[in-house]
């Protein structure tokens, strides 16, 4: 309404839509954390009280946040049911965590995508910066790194087989011309 109701200039469409944009991924941000957050039961007896995971047997405690949960849409806290190890040795999982495939218990699948993506072809500090300007997340150099790493764990079985794709399509191509 106010930018319908004042003088169009270049300025004025600029804030228009940089404001737009802003609260489109606020509102992003808040359906991705409510969505997320109500994935696992508020009553702890409706998820399972042992469970075995790789091998290592672990018991279901309380719920607890993580505050630094990356989206394309921001930073989000996620609330996730925390299970230890009955035998203590191994660490704590979060198997919502583990389901939702956060890359390093810091970023989604989506956000993971992008920044891997985008560090093959730009500094750190590049990556960073439009990390913080287009989602409007701070991460550390180190962050940065352990994201990539665990991203590409994630995709290192899969490169060889997309790489013979790839390939491949490459000599069908020229065999047809």
């Amino acid at each position: 309404v106010r930018f319908r109701a004042a003088p169009l200039t270049p300025s004025a469409c600029y804030q228009f839509e940089t404001r737009l944009h802003d609260a489109l991924r606020e509102l992003g941000r808040i359906i991705v954390e409510w969505t997320y957050n109500h994935l696992e039961p508020d009553d702890r007896h409706l998820r399972p009280a042992h469970l075995r995971f790789d091998g290592d047997w672990y018991r279901r405690r309380d719920k607890t946040p993580n505050r630094s949960v990356a989206t394309l849409f921001g930073t989000i806290t996620l609330w996730r049911r925390l299970y230890q190890p009955i035998h203590g040795v191994e660490r704590s999982i979060f198997p919502l965590e583990i389901l939702l495939g956060l890359a390093a218990g810091r970023a989604t699948p989506a956000l993971a995508e992008r920044v891997a993506r985008a560090a093959a072809d730009s500094t750190q500090s590049t990556v960073l910066a439009d990390l913080r300007r287009d989602q409007g997340v701070a991460w550390s150099v180190a962050t940065l790194r352990t994201v990539i790493a665990t991203t590409w764990e994630g995709m290192a079985p899969h490169l060889h087989a997309a790489q013979v794709r790839q390939v491949l399509g490459w000599m069908e191509q020229a065999d047809a011309s």
